[in-house]
């Protein structure tokens, strides 16, 4: 019982269920591979990203043709969330403390001439002493470890998959910061953050973050239950369950590991006001979500097609509700300006890591040729950062060509097709082309030395003659309606 999803834009051919319209999980990898190759995200570890990330993820699953209602947030939390614990910033003296490997570990000499000089001419300051790059409001460590410092939490991406095999549902972690390898199980992050007794929420989209019981340890369901009683958990009040997470984290009112203070999206309030605002008034409008994708998954498990039918219907017609398109869009784009300077040192590392692996192999006698597409010995992956500019350049045109929406909309000769034009003449510019525009609005731009350039402005009929003894490329940077 599968239905194929195809997305013309990009080629895609996602597999779903035919009834409950979740994706097969058979499709796991394939979807795995389509986020890390089409959507720009810095996978580095640093204090404020993850939620970010973890929107631009959603985003684009949604934009793959998977329903929202297959898409969730997650969020592990250190156990410990007192004020006591909270002063404690040393991660060593905290029992309940998340930690991670850091991917930048060696990765890169900061005290590196060459590359330091590339961080000031980008405005990105390092502190040798302490091997810390800031960023904007990121924080990068060349420690083997990192820690939570400020959240105490990291948020991520749950997509819902249906099992055919077993005919059941299952809930994959979509995080290519923790691991890039493969799609997880959710309790698997207590492995990958150093905390087993770190607690776990969820949160339909636009809903807010809950304990799920399938999801509590042992010592937390002995506290879960205790605080009970005789009740469900269903039958609390918000505010019970709110009562009921400060007494497991033992969180103050009004602190990070309250959950009256939650949005949808994160535990701890943006900088940005106006969208923590937006943010804070949608929290809670996607609860009635979490209850009919239960009631969804039930009877497909008991194949009970027009139930099945109806409650998608009901999801549908939910998703249309809360406009979660233009919210996720919004949530998205948000995002991505807020990444710029994490997403600038990481492609600044990686271009370094490039360079000076071309280098070596030119210094050793290979050929320009060779050396970029030799894969033997360490193969190309130390030669990804080449690929990163110009896949920068490329997102940056992307960025400046969106409308409200989030959509690319650079039409020929529009406002937003100008934006990207202006754009697209800077970058010939700094690469030290001549840039000129023909009388059909064309861009043209030529690498030739300043004499030839001089002749080419007194007769511009010598650009044949020039042309025919030139390697050209061309492209286009204008876009139909809705180009994807």
């Amino acid at each position: 019982m599968s239905a194929n999803y195809y997305y013309d834009a990009i080629d895609l051919n996602i597999q779903l269920d035919t009834s409950s319209r979740l994706p097969l999980l058979s499709e796991e990898q394939k979807i795995l591979n389509l986020v890390i190759n089409y959507l720009a995200l810095p996978y580095s570890v640093a204090e404020y990203g993850c939620g970010k990330k973890c929107s631009m993820i959603i985003h684009q699953l949604f934009s793959f043709g998977i329903p929202s209602y297959a898409l969730k947030r997650g969020m592990i939390m250190e156990k410990d969330l007192s004020p006591f614990a909270l002063k404690q910033r040393d991660f060593t003296k905290r029992k309940h403390a998340l930690t991670v490997e850091n991917a930048f570990y060696h990765r890169a000499d900061f005290s590196n001439p060459v590359l330091r000089q590339m961080f000031e001419e980008n405005r990105v300051t390092v502190n040798v002493e302490q091997n810390e790059i800031h960023a904007g409001n990121f924080v990068l460590s060349n420690q083997s470890t990192l820690q939570f410092v400020e959240a105490r939490s990291h948020i991520f991406p749950i997509l819902t998959f249906w099992d055919e095999k077993n005919n059941c549902a299952r809930e994959r972690v979509v995080d290519p910061t923790i691991d890039a390898e493969e799609l997880f199980l959710v309790t698997q992050l207590r492995k990958y953050l150093h905390a087993s007794e770190s607690l776990l929420f969820t949160a339909p989209l636009l809903g807010e973050f809950e304990l799920e019981e399938k999801y509590l340890t042992e010592d937390q369901r002995r506290e879960f239950y205790h605080f009970l009683g005789r009740r469900q958990y269903h039958e609390l009040s918000r505010f019970e369950k709110h009562e009921l997470i400060r007494t497991l984290n033992g969180a103050a009112k009004n602190t990070i590991g309250d959950p009256s203070v939650w949005t949808y999206a994160n535990n701890m309030a943006v900088a940005d006001q106006r969208h923590h605002e937006f943010q804070l008034f949608n929290s809670g409008l996607g609860n009635p979500v979490r209850e009919l994708l239960t009631n969804l998954i039930r009877e497909r498990e008991a194949w009970r097609e027009e139930a099945v039918i109806r409650l998608v219907s009901e999801l549908q017609l939910q998703e249309t509700r809360l406009n979660l398109e233009e919210v996720l869009a919004s949530d998205a784009l948000w995002s991505e300006r807020q990444l710029v300077p994490l997403k600038v040192v990481v492609n600044l590392i990686s271009d370094h890591i490039a360079l000076e692996e071309l280098n070596e192999r030119i210094t050793q006698g290979a050929s320009l040729q060779q050396a970029i597409s030799d894969s033997r010995g360490r193969g190309m992956n130390r030669l990804f950062g080449i690929s990163f500019r110009l896949r920068e350049r490329l997102e940056n045109l992307a960025v400046v060509s969106k409308n409200t929406k989030g959509e690319i909309d650079a039409g020929a000769l529009s406002p937003l097709y100008n934006h990207a034009l202006k754009l697209c003449i800077q970058q010939m510019e700094r690469a030290g082309l001549k840039v000129f525009i023909d009388q059909v609005g064309n861009a043209h731009g030529i690498f030739v030395d300043e004499q030839t350039f001089t002749q080419l402005q007194k007769n511009p009929e010598d650009i044949k003659r020039i042309a025919s003894r030139a390697l050209c490329f061309g492209s286009h940077i204008d876009t139909v309606t809705d180009g994807g």
